[in-house]
């Protein structure tokens, strides 16, 4: 058995600004929390 690594896709905007629920829901996608991005 071969397990392949998890794989994981976000759509990023090409815009200087995005809105905050746009932002959570890309930080959702790459399992990345609030916080960690914040301290990033």
């Amino acid at each position: 058995m071969s397990l392949r690594p998890l794989s994981l896709t976000a759509i990023v905007p090409n815009h200087k600004e995005i809105a905050i629920g746009t932002l959570r829901s890309i930080l959702r996608q790459a399992q990345i929390s609030v916080e960690d991005f914040a301290n990033f």
